[in-house]
């Protein structure tokens, strides 16, 4: 009987001790539960290896820095350029470094590693077993999508697109890739069919140059915003920023909505919850603008004359966060507003803020 008691008293414990375990496990170091907040990518300094992220707790209105160094004891990697979050796992694109970082979804913790990657910008998740992530290539004008088979983290294909590839935007069976110029110049979306891995169409838009983010608005459009293109001495706009109109269902281009009397590409087109507003920012200098499909007159002066290197609207309440850079001597900051451009708050981030993912 006392055997029999010694080896129950063992089994509970070590099924304690095993349920324990499994808890720890789902939990991260800096003990926060991300589901309540907001990623920021941080890009860190290039050559150094230092990229990685933080997470601002919409509750707490806590920050935490460099998650991925605090759990895993290394940072993400040189230039971290952009974070997804995909079927319980993040991924985290590093540029410079060629990889993607794969971080389990509740404790941060490493799950893997693509690689090599020719200048990653950002991923996309197409199924469960498939990924799209843009490429521009080891000289920066040889653009690619790289297929990803997610079982094996293997590169199966890629698909060669224009220059400079960055957002991609998934409709249907249909991937748009905004094809930027990377180091030149580019004026091109590519389509490409998820069934086949093949690009099935191009749209060229006459006039706009580099082509650089999008999403999709509640009238079912495909709204593009073309970054513009500077003069040689970098102190002016040649061809200036530009908001395209783009009819998913035949491909075509309905309309160009150029913005006037700017001095810096623009980038980082989002919109908000409703799916009726739109902003975007200048990548230098000040100036977030807005619009909506029904603003009939240009896009001449922003609403908030302030920096934003990064930008997002938050889609649980619209809350717009905008990313301020400096000389990288020191940790960068993240500015919040309310939908009425009126600033909230701001916090502390790491070197070169650029990209935002809202967990939802």
């Amino acid at each position: 009987m006392k055997t029999e008691k010694l080896y129950l008293g063992v089994f509970l414990m070590l099924l304690l001790t095993s349920g324990c375990k499994k808890e720890n496990e789902a939990k991260n170091p800096f003990n926060e539960n991300l589901e309540n907040g907001v990623l920021i990518v941080n890009q860190g300094s290039f050559g150094k290896g230092d990229g990685d992220l933080s997470f601002y707790n919409r509750e707490t209105k806590k920050v935490t820095n460099t998650l991925f160094q605090t759990v895993n004891g290394r940072p993400a990697g040189d230039v971290v350029q952009s974070v997804s979050r995909y079927n319980g796992k993040y991924y985290i694109v590093a540029n410079a470094s060629g990889k993607i970082e794969i971080a389990e979804e509740g404790s941060f913790k490493e799950g893997g590693v693509i690689k090599p990657l020719y200048q990653p910008r950002y991923f996309l998740g197409i199924s469960p077993s498939k990924a799209y992530v843009t490429e521009w290539g080891t000289d920066g004008l040889t653009g690619t999508v790289a297929v990803i088979q997610l079982s094996t983290l293997s590169i199966t294909k890629r698909i060669n697109v224009g220059k400079g590839p960055e957002r991609m935007l998934q409709k249907g069976t249909s991937v748009y890739v905004a094809c930027s110029g990377g180091y030149g110049t580019d004026s091109t979306v590519f389509i490409i069919n998820t069934t086949t891995d093949e690009v099935t169409d191009t749209i060229r838009i006459e006039g706009a140059k580099n082509p650089n983010s999008m999403v999709i608005d509640t009238t079912g459009m495909l709204i593009v915003l073309c970054g513009g293109k500077m003069a040689s001495d970098f102190m002016s706009m040649e061809v200036q920023p530009a908001l395209v109109t783009i009819n998913p269902a035949t491909n075509q281009v309905m309309s160009k909505m150029f913005l006037t009397g700017t001095y810096s590409p623009a980038g980082n087109l989002c919109i908000n919850k409703e799916k009726t507003v739109m902003m975007f920012s200048l990548l230098f200098g000040n100036g977030i603008y807005s619009y909506s499909q029904a603003q009939s007159k240009p896009i001449d002066k922003p609403v908030i004359n302030a920096p934003a290197y990064a930008l997002g609207i938050d889609p649980k309440n619209n809350d717009i966060y905008a990313a301020k850079t400096g000389d990288g001597s020191s940790p960068d900051w993240v500015f919040r507003y309310n939908a009425q451009h009126q600033i909230i708050d701001s916090f502390q981030v790491g070197l070169f803020p650029g990209f935002f993912l809202f967990n939802q």
